[in-house]
């Protein structure tokens, strides 16, 4: 079962959408709205495109399972910060340009740095506790 973390709490979730639902008009609009998006984006820094190229981007796209972010979640956004530097830094090493990345591949590299690094979970925890106690005062 899928779980977000919320002011560092972990709460898990049921799909909303599980495998063999039936899509409302909504949500078909939505779903080809995003599918556009992520090819657009995937193809943005090329310089000439053909419509047989966007055409095969668009055959080939997957959506990818993204990670559920909230913003009202200060020490996970924290972490994902103090991880990123040291994430692009491995990928360097290991010849990825992160720039070619997808935004979901991204955050998927950030999330396995966070579980290879909790101590960031920490650190972001402490400074959050540290910057509330200030405003606080």
């Amino acid at each position: 079962m899928p779980s977000i973390i919320i002011s560092g709490q972990t709460f898990t979730y049921a799909e909303p959408f599980p495998e063999g639902h039936t899509l409302t008009r909504e949500e078909a609009a939505a779903l080809s709205s995003l599918k556009i998006e992520e090819v657009l984006r995937a193809l943005k820094r090329r310089p000439t495109l053909s419509q047989i190229e966007f055409d095969d981007a668009l055959r080939a796209h997957r959506f990818a399972p993204r990670v559920l972010k909230n913003s009202f979640d200060e020490v996970q956004t924290l972490a994902l910060k103090l991880v990123t530097p040291l994430v692009e830094n491995a990928l360097r090493k290991k010849g990825i340009d992160c720039d070619a990345l997808t935004k979901p591949q991204m955050e998927q590299f950030l999330l396995k740095g966070l579980e290879k690094r909790p101590d960031l979970l920490d650190e972001a925890r402490r400074r959050i506790h540290a910057l509330d106690e200030e405003v606080q005062r």
